[in-house]
């Protein structure tokens, strides 16, 4: 008794350096990265793996050991939707989740814990166990894997809403497209670190008579314009040319 105490003394402390590991950084990447091999570390557990949830709903795989699970590829994959639609984290069976096709996991059980903000999840970690009766989870280890989602979800927030606002701050909000500065940036980078293909060109266009669609059907046909536009034109490109748009009805394309 005395040394399981002494123990989850030692889990607390690490616990709150855990915050400190994750919260080093502005990458949402990054973080996750650090995030699956600390809990693996904390936990004692086999491997652990973290879906990050993008703005646009897809999933993006962060693992560190081998998780033979099919882990969501999306938000709301439905194989998932009643084991992620809990708010807590949950001691489960290996056997209860989606498994990858010819895989035998060697864990029992896994522990899935939500990463959620006030918005809803944005992540979510699945921690699988050691076959070992020694490193098996109980209510403890439950309680620990919510305290780390919980301190995760903090620093992925403060990560993702940088990472939106650097993405704003460089790209046309109507169109998506890189800004006069994101192209700039570009162009800089191709002039000091050539590639392999050859020369690089700049072009620069604008819309004949778009002021007088602006003018007579109004800003909001002017915006679709130039949405169509710039999608248009997207899909002509080749792999590593980039098309921004400068301001107004003027873009213009770095080509190969």
């Amino acid at each position: 008794s005395h040394g399981q105490r002494g123990q989850r003394l030692r889990d607390l402390d690490e616990l709150h350096g855990f915050m400190g590991r994750v919260s080093g950084s502005l990458n949402p990447a990054e973080i996750a990265n650090i995030a699956v091999a600390e809990t693996v570390r904390l936990m004692r557990a086999e491997s652990a793996a973290l879906v990050r949830f993008e703005s646009d709903g897809s999933g993006s795989v962060h693992h560190h050991g081998d998780v033979p699970l099919a882990l969501p590829t999306r938000i709301d994959d439905s194989a998932w939707a009643e084991i992620m639609g809990g708010s807590d984290a949950a001691l489960v069976d290996v056997g209860a989740l989606p498994t990858l096709a010819g895989a035998t996991p060697a864990s029992a059980r896994a522990i899935v814990a939500p990463v959620r903000s006030e918005i809803g999840p944005i992540a979510v970690l699945v921690i699988l166990e050691r076959g070992a009766p020694a490193y098996h989870f109980d209510t403890h280890d439950v309680a620990r894997a919510q305290n780390l989602t919980e301190q995760l979800s903090s620093s992925l927030r403060k990560a993702m809403l940088h990472q939106q606002l650097e993405f704003e701050a460089r790209h046309d909000a109507l169109t998506g497209l890189p800004g006069r500065t994101a192209f700039e940036a570009v162009v800089d980078r191709t002039v000091h670190f050539p590639d392999l293909r050859g020369e690089a060109y700049v072009i620069m266009l604008d819309l004949d008579r778009f002021k007088e669609v602006n003018d007579t059907l109004g800003h909001h046909a002017g915006d679709n314009l130039l949405v169509q536009f710039a999608a248009r034109m997207s899909g002509l490109l080749d792999a590593g040319d980039v098309l921004a748009r400068l301001a107004g009805d003027e873009f213009a394309i770095l080509c190969h």
